[in-house]
């Protein structure tokens, strides 16, 4: 027989045995939804581009699923039916760079996070940023003699804030969307 202490501690273990697969199954994300997401991230075109971007002058050497990751919101709860697909990508022969897509609870691409990488000198999205700079900077030069100063402020500004993350995202969301 338990004495009183070792049944609590029993009747505790036995509650959260049986709370745990309901609480899986409120987190639970569609099977549907993650192979549609798979589908479209594993190709090598998708891989391809992906790295391009993220590693800008690089060789693209390949790149696989590593794991699937709940979505949490700001309080650090799970957003049910939303995941992130996460794909190392191998570039320049020897570094990794894993990165987190953010998928909508449909499967659709709704951003992506680098979470680590390994490379020397290469921050993920760095070098396509400053070669965006310098193409938008020559741009620039060349036909600001013809623009009117809000036009040349307007231009400046667009240079400045290229965001390579965010292109990358839209370009993913409408290849998948219409898909290619």
């Amino acid at each position: 027989m338990f004495t009183l202490r070792e049944g609590r501690g029993m009747l505790v273990l036995f509650a959260l045995t049986l709370a745990l697969p309901l609480q899986c199954l409120a987190q639970s994300v569609s099977n549907t939804a993650v192979n549609k997401a798979h589908d479209f991230l594993k190709t090598e075109r998708t891989g391809k581009e992906i790295n391009n971007l993220m590693h800008f002058g690089t060789q693209y050497s390949g790149h696989e699923y590593v794991k699937t990751m709940n979505v949490t919101d700001s309080s650090g709860s799970v957003i049910p039916g939303e995941f992130a697909l996460v794909y190392r990508f191998w570039w320049d022969t020897k570094y990794s760079t894993d990165l987190a897509v953010f998928c909508t609870p449909s499967g659709s691409v709704t951003g992506v996070r680098s979470l680590r990488s390994d490379g020397v000198g290469q921050t993920p999205f760095l070098a396509a940023q400053a070669t965006i700079a310098v193409v938008g900077s020559v741009i620039y030069e060349a036909c600001k003699d013809s623009m009117t100063e809000k036009d040349r402020q307007i231009m400046r500004r667009c240079i400045d804030q290229a965001d390579v993350k965010t292109l990358l995202e839209l370009q993913l969301q409408v290849r998948q969307a219409v898909g290619r």
